[in-house]
C-alpha cells in the first residue's frame, strides 16, 4: 500500500482518525496505536544520486535532511522514490562510536 499511495486515510470505529500524505500520517506518534507497533516509522521522499557497484549500494539524498546508502534497488540515478524506515530498524546513540 505504501508503495502506491500518496495519501492515506485512517479510520477508527467508522470515523476518520487521520487523513493526509503518507509521510505525515505515518510520522505522527499519536496514531501508532491505529497503525500498529510493527508499522511504526516514517516514509521519506528521496532521489537516487549515486551507485557503488563494488558494494552493490545506492545513495539516496533527502535534501537538507542528508543522505543514506541502501542496497541497490536497480533505480536509475535521478529517480525519485520513497523509502520507508521502520522505527524498529533505527538505533540512536548519545555518543559517537569509537
Amino acid at each position: 500500500m505504501l508503495r502506491l499511495a500518496d495519501r492515506i486515510l485512517l479510520l477508527e470505529q467508522g470515523r476518520v482518525a487521520a487523513a493526509g500524505p503518507v509521510s505525515e500520517v505515518f510520522g505522527r506518534p499519536e496514531l501508532q496505536r491505529l497503525i500498529g507497533a510493527e508499522e511504526a516509522g516514517t516514509v521519506l521522499s528521496a532521489v537516487v544520486t549515486a551507485h557503488d557497484e563494488t558494494y552493490g549500494l545506492s545513495r539516496l539524498d533527502f535534501g537538507e535532511a542528508g543522505s543514506l546508502w541502501v542496497p541497490d534497488m536497480g533505480a536509475a540515478i535521478g529517480s525519485s522514490l520513497r523509502l520507508r524506515i521502520r522505527a524498529r530498524d533505527v538505533s540512536l546513540a548519545r555518543e559517537k562510536t569509537r
